[in-house]
């Protein structure tokens, strides 16, 4: 597993062709097995018809969004739905995954399940990035609490990033229960 950050401009076919380049790539273990992305979610909350574009490429390549959550919290994952020719959209419940996410980082034990390895390569903004948001109560302007989640620094890519490999992992059932 290894942590790339690619930088550029999404409207720009340059950033897309050196990620697609990443996402096809073969890579090995300390033991020489080989290993290539098996499943490859692409948020397209900004820059949509390029993200479409680029799904279509792949069929391994599916098209996320996460879910409006403004007046209540959505199951993590929606079906998959075909909403364009060679194009598959899941809705991400974002507060759930974000949960989810901070429910395994608290796991401590190495042998638990769930436990989150990670490779000693990853920079520390990376763990900044992971950890960049925090659950709030909050009270709406009709006096109801709700709880949502705010960052805390600027950058969080990490952590959508790790949210989105969760559902990749949930969307293919390797992990029985989130």
């Amino acid at each position: 597993m290894k942590h790339v950050v690619l930088q550029g401009n999404t409207a720009e076919s340059e950033i897309w062709g050196r990620l697609y380049r990443e996402l096809k790539a073969i890579f090995y273990t300390t033991s020489g097995r080989k290993l290539q992305s098996t499943l490859n979610l692409v948020d397209s909350g900004f820059n949509t018809e390029r993200v479409y574009n680029f799904v279509r490429l792949d069929k391994r390549f599916i098209a996320t969004k996460g879910a409006s959550e403004t007046t209540s919290k959505k199951e993590f994952l929606s079906p998959l739905k075909r909403i364009a020719k060679g194009v598959s959209l899941c809705v991400i419940g974002t507060y759930t995954g974000k949960a989810e996410v901070f429910r395994l980082l608290s796991v401590e034990k190495k042998d638990m399940s769930g436990y989150c390895h990670f490779p000693k390569s990853y920079p520390f903004e990376y763990f900044e990035q992971l950890t960049s948001e925090k659950i709030v109560k909050t009270t709406t302007p009709n006096g109801y609490k709700t709880y949502r989640w705010v960052k805390v620094r600027e950058r969080n890519e990490g952590l959508d990033l790790f949210v989105l490999n969760l559902a990749a992992a949930k969307l293919l059932k390797v992990i029985d229960k989130i």
